[in-house]
Protein backbone atom coordinates (compact mmCIF):
# COMPACT_ATOMS: atom_id res chain seq x y z
CA UNK A 1 0.00 0.00 0.00
CA UNK A 2 2.94 2.45 0.66
CA UNK A 3 4.33 1.73 -2.32
CA UNK A 4 1.67 2.22 -4.59
CA UNK A 5 0.73 5.36 -2.58
CA UNK A 6 4.25 6.24 -3.22
CA UNK A 7 3.62 5.81 -6.75
CA UNK A 8 0.56 7.69 -7.22
CA UNK A 9 2.30 10.70 -5.56
CA UNK A 10 5.38 10.63 -8.00
CA UNK A 11 3.15 9.91 -11.00
CA UNK A 12 0.11 12.36 -11.43
CA UNK A 13 -3.29 9.81 -11.21
CA UNK A 14 -6.71 11.09 -10.72
CA UNK A 15 -8.32 9.97 -7.20
CA UNK A 16 -10.12 11.99 -4.25
CA UNK A 17 -9.10 15.10 -5.69
CA UNK A 18 -11.20 14.82 -8.71
CA UNK A 19 -15.02 16.33 -8.47
CA UNK A 20 -17.28 13.86 -7.76
CA UNK A 21 -19.65 14.89 -11.05
CA UNK A 22 -16.63 13.40 -12.79
CA UNK A 23 -16.84 10.16 -11.15
CA UNK A 24 -20.72 9.20 -12.47
CA UNK A 25 -21.43 7.98 -16.04
CA UNK A 26 -22.80 11.51 -17.35
CA UNK A 27 -19.34 13.05 -16.15
CA UNK A 28 -17.15 10.46 -17.35
CA UNK A 29 -18.78 11.19 -21.06
CA UNK A 30 -18.94 15.21 -20.63
CA UNK A 31 -15.28 15.47 -18.64
CA UNK A 32 -13.17 12.91 -20.08
CA UNK A 33 -9.62 13.76 -20.66
CA UNK A 34 -9.97 15.92 -17.85
CA UNK A 35 -9.45 14.47 -14.87
CA UNK A 36 -5.52 14.80 -15.08
CA UNK A 37 -5.81 18.99 -15.25
CA UNK A 38 -8.11 18.59 -12.09
CA UNK A 39 -5.26 16.04 -10.45
CA UNK A 40 -2.81 18.41 -11.96
CA UNK A 41 -4.14 21.51 -10.68
CA UNK A 42 -4.53 19.93 -6.92
CA UNK A 43 -1.18 18.06 -6.72
CA UNK A 44 1.22 20.32 -8.92
CA UNK A 45 0.24 23.93 -8.79
CA UNK A 46 -1.78 24.57 -5.45
CA UNK A 47 1.18 22.02 -3.47
CA UNK A 48 3.60 23.88 -5.17
CA UNK A 49 2.31 27.47 -4.22
CA UNK A 50 1.95 26.04 -0.42
CA UNK A 51 5.58 24.76 -0.05
CA UNK A 52 7.42 27.42 -2.55
CA UNK A 53 10.86 25.94 -1.48
CA UNK A 54 13.94 25.22 -4.05
CA UNK A 55 12.78 21.90 -4.87
CA UNK A 56 9.25 23.43 -6.58
CA UNK A 57 11.53 25.55 -8.18
CA UNK A 58 13.62 23.00 -9.53
CA UNK A 59 10.63 21.63 -10.69
CA UNK A 60 8.81 24.55 -12.12
CA UNK A 61 11.81 24.87 -14.19
CA UNK A 62 12.42 21.44 -15.51
CA UNK A 63 8.88 21.30 -16.38
CA UNK A 64 8.82 24.56 -18.23
CA UNK A 65 11.80 23.73 -20.42
CA UNK A 66 10.35 20.00 -21.36
CA UNK A 67 7.14 22.12 -22.22
CA UNK A 68 9.03 24.51 -24.31
CA UNK A 69 10.66 21.02 -25.78
CA UNK A 70 7.82 19.39 -26.87
CA UNK A 71 6.50 22.64 -28.58
CA UNK A 72 9.76 22.86 -30.51
CA UNK A 73 9.19 19.04 -31.63
CA UNK A 74 5.38 19.57 -32.43
CA UNK A 75 6.22 22.36 -34.73
CA UNK A 76 9.03 20.50 -36.72
CA UNK A 77 6.32 17.29 -36.77
CA UNK A 78 3.66 19.49 -38.09
CA UNK A 79 6.56 21.98 -40.44
CA UNK A 80 5.89 24.92 -38.55
CA UNK A 81 7.33 27.63 -37.54
CA UNK A 82 8.48 27.97 -33.78
CA UNK A 83 6.91 29.48 -31.59
CA UNK A 84 8.87 32.66 -29.62
CA UNK A 85 8.15 35.43 -26.93
CA UNK A 86 4.83 34.86 -25.56
CA UNK A 87 3.29 32.57 -27.34
CA UNK A 88 6.25 30.30 -26.81
CA UNK A 89 5.53 30.66 -22.67
CA UNK A 90 1.88 29.56 -23.06
CA UNK A 91 2.56 26.51 -25.03
CA UNK A 92 5.34 25.02 -22.87
CA UNK A 93 3.06 26.35 -19.41
CA UNK A 94 0.00 24.32 -21.39
CA UNK A 95 2.09 21.32 -22.12
CA UNK A 96 3.80 21.07 -19.03
CA UNK A 97 0.61 20.72 -16.98
CA UNK A 98 2.24 23.71 -14.48
CA UNK A 99 -1.68 25.38 -14.21
CA UNK A 100 -3.74 22.77 -14.56
CA UNK A 101 -7.25 22.95 -15.17
CA UNK A 102 -6.77 26.68 -15.35
CA UNK A 103 -5.47 26.53 -19.11
CA UNK A 104 -7.94 25.08 -20.10
CA UNK A 105 -10.85 28.05 -20.08
CA UNK A 106 -7.64 30.29 -20.76
CA UNK A 107 -6.99 28.16 -24.17
CA UNK A 108 -10.38 28.02 -25.25
CA UNK A 109 -10.99 32.01 -24.92
CA UNK A 110 -7.84 32.36 -26.84
CA UNK A 111 -8.76 29.86 -29.72
CA UNK A 112 -12.67 31.41 -29.84
CA UNK A 113 -12.08 34.67 -29.22
CA UNK A 114 -8.61 35.83 -29.35
CA UNK A 115 -8.57 36.59 -25.68
CA UNK A 116 -4.87 35.44 -24.81
CA UNK A 117 -1.99 37.29 -23.64
CA UNK A 118 0.20 36.54 -27.14
CA UNK A 119 -2.58 36.39 -29.47
CA UNK A 120 -2.30 33.81 -31.10
CA UNK A 121 -4.20 30.40 -31.08
CA UNK A 122 -2.69 27.63 -28.86
CA UNK A 123 -1.11 24.26 -30.58
CA UNK A 124 -3.37 22.38 -28.91
CA UNK A 125 -6.63 24.06 -29.74
CA UNK A 126 -5.30 24.34 -33.56
CA UNK A 127 -7.28 21.57 -34.79
CA UNK A 128 -9.95 21.69 -32.03
CA UNK A 129 -13.57 22.83 -32.93
CA UNK A 130 -15.54 25.04 -30.77
CA UNK A 131 -18.03 21.99 -30.13
CA UNK A 132 -14.92 19.92 -29.10
CA UNK A 133 -13.49 22.86 -26.85
CA UNK A 134 -17.24 22.88 -24.87
CA UNK A 135 -18.26 18.98 -25.07
CA UNK A 136 -14.90 17.10 -25.67
CA UNK A 137 -13.89 15.01 -28.44
CA UNK A 138 -16.81 12.41 -28.61
CA UNK A 139 -19.15 15.33 -28.53
CA UNK A 140 -17.35 16.69 -31.43
CA UNK A 141 -16.69 13.63 -33.52
CA UNK A 142 -20.32 13.37 -33.43
CA UNK A 143 -21.09 16.98 -34.44
CA UNK A 144 -18.72 15.92 -36.85
CA UNK A 145 -20.26 12.93 -38.33
CA UNK A 146 -23.29 15.28 -38.84
CA UNK A 147 -21.79 17.82 -40.72
CA UNK A 148 -20.12 15.60 -43.38
CA UNK A 149 -23.84 13.51 -43.89
CA UNK A 150 -25.05 17.01 -44.29
CA UNK A 151 -22.68 17.74 -47.22
CA UNK A 152 -23.15 14.32 -48.82
CA UNK A 153 -26.78 15.08 -48.99
CA UNK A 154 -26.43 18.74 -50.40
CA UNK A 155 -23.81 17.20 -52.65
CA UNK A 156 -21.47 19.76 -51.15
CA UNK A 157 -18.94 17.31 -50.02
CA UNK A 158 -15.45 18.16 -49.35
CA UNK A 159 -12.55 16.30 -48.45
CA UNK A 160 -13.30 17.88 -45.21
CA UNK A 161 -16.25 16.06 -44.54
CA UNK A 162 -14.18 12.45 -45.75
CA UNK A 163 -11.55 13.79 -43.12
CA UNK A 164 -14.53 13.79 -40.11
CA UNK A 165 -16.33 10.34 -41.47
CA UNK A 166 -12.59 9.01 -40.89
CA UNK A 167 -11.95 10.60 -37.85
CA UNK A 168 -13.52 8.06 -35.06
CA UNK A 169 -11.87 4.91 -36.88
CA UNK A 170 -9.46 3.48 -34.46
CA UNK A 171 -5.63 3.65 -35.29
CA UNK A 172 -5.91 6.92 -37.86
CA UNK A 173 -4.04 9.16 -36.15
CA UNK A 174 -0.78 6.49 -35.54
CA UNK A 175 2.09 8.52 -37.01
CA UNK A 176 3.49 5.17 -38.96
CA UNK A 177 -0.05 4.74 -40.72
CA UNK A 178 -0.70 8.41 -41.97
CA UNK A 179 0.55 7.60 -45.40
CA UNK A 180 -2.52 4.46 -45.43
CA UNK A 181 -4.89 7.05 -43.65
CA UNK A 182 -4.04 9.26 -46.42
CA UNK A 183 -4.24 6.95 -49.29
CA UNK A 184 -7.48 5.42 -47.96
CA UNK A 185 -8.92 9.43 -47.63
CA UNK A 186 -7.40 10.12 -51.18
CA UNK A 187 -9.57 7.27 -52.90
CA UNK A 188 -13.15 8.31 -51.24
CA UNK A 189 -12.25 11.06 -51.99
CA UNK A 190 -12.17 10.55 -55.97
CA UNK A 191 -14.68 7.81 -55.42
CA UNK A 192 -17.25 10.01 -54.00
CA UNK A 193 -16.80 13.27 -55.97
CA UNK A 194 -15.84 15.50 -52.97
CA UNK A 195 -13.97 18.62 -53.70
CA UNK A 196 -10.63 18.70 -52.65
CA UNK A 197 -9.70 22.19 -50.56
CA UNK A 198 -6.00 21.58 -49.92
Amino acid sequence: RAMNREADLMVITPGQDKPLSMSNEVGKFFFQFRSFMMSAHHRILLSGIQRADADVLAQVVSALSLGVVVSHVKAAQADAERKEGAALWEDAIDRSGLAGWLMEPYNFAGATFGWNISGEETSRYAARSFGQGVFGPTADMGFGIMEAMAGFSTGKASDDDIRKLMRPIPGNNLFYLLGLSQQVEDTMTELTGARDTD
